[in-house]
This record gives structure tokens, sequence and C-alpha cells, in this order.
């Protein structure tokens, strides 16, 4: 893996930690977890070590794209995986997810536009409320959603749209970030839907 991908495996992982320890969360080993935007699921690990998921899924809408190597996402998700039991990589559209879920994970969604633009993709899959409506639909109830967003100014427009889906805020908090060299401080978020 290379150095900037192991960096923010550590990054998510401290991050998760960080949650754990200053938030009123509980996590119980044997969920079902949806990870929301995967990339190429480099950090299926980390969500492995500290769920111990029952069974972990990452969704990808581009999963399909082509790295420079001519490998896509897809080729380098199925390597990171493969020896991680109950854990698949499906490219579609998250807004599609059909089933319920006892947690959703989600680093850096798009409820800006403008990320989209950065990461190349069309605005039209910029639908930030029906993907905060998504998330309260495939949860449980008593189901979560751990967030983290860009910054505090990311988490405020985040935030915007998963009220508004019905789900409640348990807690939110910017960390520093000693890890990375990312433009604004994560912003972690922990929401539940309660019924």
């Amino acid at each position: 893996m290379r150095q900037s991908l192991a960096l923010t495996n550590y990054l998510y992982l401290d991050l998760l930690d960080r949650a754990f320890q200053n938030f009123p969360w509980k996590v119980s080993p044997g969920a079902h977890i949806v990870d929301v935007g995967s990339q190429n699921f480099y950090y299926a690990s980390v969500l492995h070590a500290f769920f111990q998921p029952k069974a972990l899924v990452g969704i990808e809408l581009e999963g399909y794209r082509i790295y420079q190597d001519g490998h896509s996402r897809f080729d380098y998700a199925m390597a990171y995986i493969q020896d991680m039991p109950n854990t698949q990589y499906r490219v579609m559209d998250f807004c599609d997810f059909d089933g319920e879920v006892d947690g959703i994970t989600c680093f850096y969604p798009f409820f800006e536009p403008n990320a989209l633009v950065r990461w190349r993709l069309p605005l039209k899959v910029y639908r930030p409320e029906l993907l905060a409506q998504t998330m309260a639909r495939v949860l449980k109830v008593n189901g979560f959603v751990f967030m983290v967003n860009r910054g505090e100014r990311g988490g405020v427009k985040a935030c915007q749209f998963m009220v508004a889906s019905g789900l409640n805020l348990v807690a939110q908090c910017t960390f520093p970030d000693p890890i990375t060299d990312w433009n604004g401080p994560p912003c972690v978020s922990l929401w539940r839907k309660e019924h």
C-alpha cells in the first residue's frame, strides 16, 4: 500500500477510536455495516478491525474507474478484501441500495457540489437530499451513521441534509488531523435512527 493510503488508514482508525472514546457510542461486534463511497475500499481492514462486523459492504458509484496502471477500483478492492470474511464490494449508486443495515460509515461524502467536480463526477449524481434519505431508509431502528466531513463548513452542510432526513445527531466534533495534510480538520459526526 502506498504511504498516502497507509496514512489515511491510520487517520480513519484514529477518527473511529476518538469518536468511540468521546461520543456516547457503543460498538457491538456482529453488525451489518455498509460503507458509502468506498473508492477502491483500501480501508476495509480498518472497518473490519474496528467493527468486527458480521457483514461489511463497500459501495462505490465509480467502481470501474481505471487507474494509470490499467487496473480499476474494482480490481484493487477485490485485492484489498480477498482475505476478509463476509465482505463485499458493490459498484452501484447507494441511493438504489435495498435492505436493512445496523450501521453506515461514510468518509467525506458529497454534500457539496464542488467536491464532485474535484473528483470528476457529473453533477447529475449530486443528490444530497436523496443520499441522506437513503441512509435513513436503510438503517434499522437504533442504527447509526458514522460520518466524516472536511472541515466545520462541510459538517454544517451535511448536518442540514441529515436532520431533514429524520436522523438524530448524537454528537459532532472537529478533531485535529495529526496524520495527513489535507485542508480542513475532519468534522466527525454520529447519527442515530430512533424510529
